[in-house]
């Protein structure tokens, strides 16, 4: 894809860059607070998380368009052919950010069924849905 891809062939609103400096400061933003509800290891080392964290911006800097949220509901298998849908948040970005993410997406092929167990999956799954206790 990176290779298709780089570079952008569309416009878009925002990068990977900016993405991560405006929203994805979740770290930085405990930090500043000075967030009590963290669990123990969390608060010994949320300086250094945030520190980190504030390195992601320049790492995501690139030419490529990628797709920002890729994950298995995203991906359509047809025979040997993989398709990727679902592009309301692509970027521009590197052109391995979007390759990085392709084994953890794919993991779900194995077991198509969310773990209803799960607090994620019940925060995605409608009321009418969920499974009952």
């Amino acid at each position: 894809m990176g290779t298709v891809l780089t570079p952008s062939p569309f416009e878009v609103d925002e990068t990977a860059a900016e993405a991560f400096a405006d929203h994805i400061n979740g770290w930085q933003v405990a930090h500043q607070r000075g967030e009590a509800r963290l669990d123990e290891w969390c608060a010994e080392n949320l300086g250094r998380l945030a520190e980190l964290k504030a390195q992601a911006p320049a790492l995501a800097a690139g030419h490529s368009l990628v797709h920002f949220d890729l994950r298995a509901d995203n991906l359509l298998l047809a025979g040997d052919r993989v398709y990727v849908v679902d592009w309301p948040w692509a970027r521009l970005g590197p052109a391995w950010s979007t390759g990085w993410r392709w084994p953890q997406a794919s993991r779900c092929r194995e077991d198509p069924t969310p773990n209803r167990s799960s607090p994620a999956s019940r925060s995605r799954t409608s009321p009418s849905r969920r499974s009952t206790p």
